[in-house]
């Protein structure tokens, strides 16, 4: 008992001691009168802008201010050729959408024959320019059929060009991974071993399995994906093409009647793919930096993560390039702006679905949605054209923080996963929204549909509609 009571005596002492010595030290601490400083409010009247990034949209640009680089003694030319596989389980046997092809098709593709009529594929690139530039042409691919366009890095033959396209896109190193770090690139002793690309664009064949294509290397990329199936972009991923697949020959697909509706396939941006210390630029801003090059051109099979079926992104086809980066000004970056102008979308002709309105004009609605699946479509189809670049606007509010979606019917119906996804906070009230959908509607009719909430409850949307600005 005496040991006891000599222990937790020690111990009462300890805790006084300490107490006393944290009195001293605040006392002699300098005080400062507290301080609450209120936070920013937000200004209701700022749009949240997602205008969408387009791989290659400095082409144009490039052309108007350096027309003597296009000329025929800068011009290039290169033929892919086949790379073997290890195994044919490495290759895709989908289209865009994830339907089979027949069995001629595979077996067309079964030897890897470059001869007629396997695939033949060449490229003409600039040999000096401001960035890689060129165009791709090819015959005998696989049909409506999505590859991404890469820069590989030649470590033998360009170490200093090698390590500029991987700082720039991304790193391979031996073993089942794909994502590594700069920093993992950096500590790893066998730099022959790894692998340097740059995915900064993509295309997709038509129904024979053919395509001509140009290309500006502005970007960054990381994967592609499917909008009409998997998910919608986020606001720093790239432009959705649309990929029209109607009229397609029955005999290419195993399914006598095959789903042919069109796809929205995009690019994700490696902006963010790695956290801050890994940080890539922009779409449209992501330049290799000026010097001479060594590389390969390469067309990798997109697999979609797997969707529908097998395929493990097998580079199928490389041509070796060399070519010089110019030290001289590039496009800007891309920020439509200035007056728009075009048509509202009428909310007082609008077909509600599960919505009880309280407030309804052409200009406004005020009501709560009854289920998950509220819905607002507009009856009339708006046609546009190819000359100006086209914008969404909404302005929403709702209580607490929410998602909306936007619908569009580009000529088959509205399809059951959304072009844009969103989610705003409700907090600083009514919200305005410009969207982007160049892309989607360019030389097509189009209806939409909004999904004002995910969740039933109050919400308002007004001054909804379409407009242009000058491409």
């Amino acid at each position: 008992m005496a040991a006891r009571a000599l222990i937790f005596f020690g111990f009462a002492l300890l805790l006084v001691a300490g107490l006393l010595v944290y009195l001293i030290i605040r006392q002699e601490m300098p005080r400062r009168p507290a301080e609450v400083v209120a936070p920013p409010r937000r200004d209701p009247r700022r749009p949240i802008r997602w205008m969408e990034r387009r791989p290659s949209s400095g082409l144009a640009w490039s052309k108007k201010a350096y027309p003597e680089q296009y000329g025929p003694e800068n011009m290039r030319t290169s033929d892919f050729v086949l790379r073997p596989l290890d195994t044919r389980e490495e290759e895709r046997f989908l289209d865009v959408a994830g339907r089979a092809y027949s069995r001629e098709v595979i077996e067309r593709f079964a030897p890897r024959d470059p001869t007629p009529p396997g695939p033949h594929v060449t490229v003409e690139y600039l040999a000096r320019a401001e960035t890689f530039v060129g165009r791709i042409r090819g015959t005998g691919l696989k049909p409506n059929f999505a590859y991404q366009l890469k820069l590989l890095g030649r470590y033998a033959d360009d170490p200093s060009g090698f390590e500029k396209i991987g700082y720039t896109g991304r790193w391979r190193l031996p073993g089942q991974r794909t994502n590594f770090t700069d920093r993992e690139y950096e500590e790893f002793p066998r730099k022959d071993l790894a692998e340097a690309y740059l995915l900064f664009d993509f295309l997709v064949t038509d129904a024979t399995g053919s395509v001509d294509k140009e290309f500006y290397a502005d970007s960054s990329l990381h994967v592609l994906w499917n909008a009409s199936t998997q998910r919608a972009p986020a606001p720093e991923d790239s432009a959705q093409v649309v990929v029209e697949r109607a009229g397609s020959p029955a005999d290419i697909y195993v399914h006598p009647r095959p789903d042919l509706r069109p796809q929205r396939v995009y690019a994700e941006s490696e902006q963010h793919q790695q956290g801050e210390r890994n940080h890539r630029k922009p779409i449209g801003q992501a330049f290799l930096p000026p010097g001479r090059y060594r590389a390969y051109l390469a067309l990798t099979e997109e697999s979609f993560h797997g969707y529908g079926d097998a395929g493990t992104w097998a580079t199928v086809m490389t041509a070796p390039v060399e070519f010089e980066v110019t030290d001289q000004p590039r496009p800007p970056p891309e920020s439509p702006g200035g007056n728009l102008a075009g048509r509202p979308l009428p909310l007082g002709r609008a077909e509600l679905v599960d919505i009880a309105a309280t407030v309804r004009s052409d200009d406004l609605l005020e009501g709560s949605a009854l289920s998950d699946g509220a819905l607002v479509i507009f009856p009339d189809p708006v046609p546009f054209g190819t000359e100006k670049r086209r914008i969404f606007v909404a302005e929403f509010k709702a209580r607490g923080r929410h998602t909306w979606h936007l619908f569009l019917d580009i000529g088959a119906g509205f399809e059951s996963r959304p072009t844009h996804s969103f989610t705003t906070s409700g907090g600083a009230g009514w919200q305005r929204f410009e969207v982007e959908i160049t892309s989607l509607v360019a030389g097509r009719t189009v209806r939409f549909a909004i999904q004002p909430t995910l969740r039933p409850g109050f919400f308002g949307l007004r001054n909804v509609g379409v407009y242009a600005t000058p491409e």
